[in-house]
Order: C-alpha cells, then structure tokens, then sequence
C-alpha cells in the first residue's frame, strides 16, 4: 500500500520530468541565444565531471605512492628494531687491538699474541688497513715447515691473506654469519676506508649470550653461538687423515 510520502515522491519526479520536457521544447523552439547557453551549460558540467575524475585519479597516484613511502619506513624500523634487539658489533668487540706489520718477525708476533693473551693478530700497513690475520697456529706451522727460528721468519710469510671482515655497525647476526661461513673465530672490524678499528671473537658472542637477562632471547642468541662454533669447528677435508 503506497504511503503519503512514496505519492510526495512519485509527484515531485513526475513534475522533474514535466519540467524537463518543457525546457527542451522551449529550446527547440527558442532563441538561438538560449540554446546557446544550454550548450554552455552542458560543456562546463563535463569538464567539470571530468576535472573530478582526474582529481579522483592524481589523489589515487598520490596515495599510492604515499603508501608507498611509509610502507618502506615500516619495514625500516622494524629492520633497525630487530638490530637493535640483536645487538650490534661494536658493542661486544674488542677496541684495544694488538696488531702486527708484515715486515715484523713471527717472533715479535708471538710476543705480542703472548703479551695480550690472544691466539691472532690482525696483520695491517702503515695506513692501519688490514692485509691479513697471522694466527699462533700459522707460526707453529711457518717454523715447522721453512724448519728455521721464529725469529728469522717474517708475518708476511705466514699470514693468512683470506680476509673475512665486518663493520662496528654491523648485526651481530651478521658476524656471526660470517664466522660459521668462513670457519673462523675472529673478525677484525674495519671502518669504511678499512682502517682497523676493534677485532670481534667467538668468545665476544659467547659472553654476549649469557649477559641476555631474557629467556627467549637469551636462548635464541646461545642457540646461534653454539650453532657458529659447530660450523666454526668442523673439519676441513683436507686435514681428515
């Protein structure tokens, strides 16, 4: 049953109608000048309409790329949260590094591993960047081998040219990664012109994961450790006899 208000409706669409009818006729049949205007009319509607598509689209190109920008400074802080949380190296690396030049003798090598109570030393040139790593073993080994005294043999002889380093703003994650990759148990730590600047041990992320007061991370950080030595420790092919 129809109610007063669907007749209201159903009379004022009826008089739109009415009234759009008249005035196509009064414009068929009127002025030129009004016609005119109705054409004017009818071009500005459609710019109009128009303008607001494209303001539509820009607005939605704008967005897009807004969402963008901030979708990218999400994953950036969540990035830096998670290092922070990891922590970084130059928090746990050693600043106060002992280091030798190639020309020294692995007898003053040795003093010098002896006099800090370490078991390598990064081997580096007069501008302080690292060429190498000598290690006790390398001169037990160097002495054995050439079958001459500690003391006539030089570092540059011995050492190790297979550089594996990391930055003071690395992820320990990250040093980590390398030590299990590289099967090594230090890492000089260089800045960006590869300048010795601190070493970081096995030892170092040892001591690091028991300083973790909370459980879960404490585990978390003692399961990599123990994961790296394991694949710091496994035996290379060549010395399985």
């Amino acid at each position: 049953m129809a109610t007063a208000q669907d007749e209201n409706q159903s009379e004022n669409l009826a008089r739109l109608k009415t009234l759009r009818d008249e005035i196509r006729v009064r414009i068929h049949l009127g002025t030129r000048d009004l016609k005119d205007e109705w054409d004017e009319i009818e071009r500005e509607l459609r710019t109009m309409g128009n303008q607001l598509q494209d303001l539509v689209s820009a607005t939605e190109g704008k967005f897009d790329s807004l969402l963008g920008r901030l979708k990218r400074i999400h994953a950036g802080l969540k990035q830096s949260a998670s290092t922070s949380e990891a922590g970084l190296v130059r928090d746990v690396m050693s600043k106060d590094v002992k280091s030798v030049r190639p020309s020294e003798t692995l007898r003053e090598a040795a003093s010098r591993m002896w006099d800090a109570d370490v078991g390598a030393l990064p081997v580096i040139d007069d501008d302080h960047r690292v060429l190498g790593m000598i290690t006790d073993r390398d001169a037990c080994m160097a002495a054995y081998t050439q079958d001459r005294a500690l003391s006539e043999i030089a570092v540059s002889s011995a050492m190790s040219q297979a550089l594996y380093l990391c930055q003071a703003g690395d992820a320990l994650d990250k040093a980590e990664s390398i030590m299990a990759e590289r099967q090594v148990r230090r890492l000089p730590v260089v800045d960006e012109e590869g300048r010795l600047v601190g070493i970081i041990s096995l030892n170092d992320l040892a001591r690091t994961a028991v300083a973790y007061t909370e459980s879960n991370t404490r585990k978390q950080h003692e399961y990599d450790v123990a994961q790296t030595l394991a694949a710091v420790s496994k035996p290379h092919p060549q010395r399985i006899h």
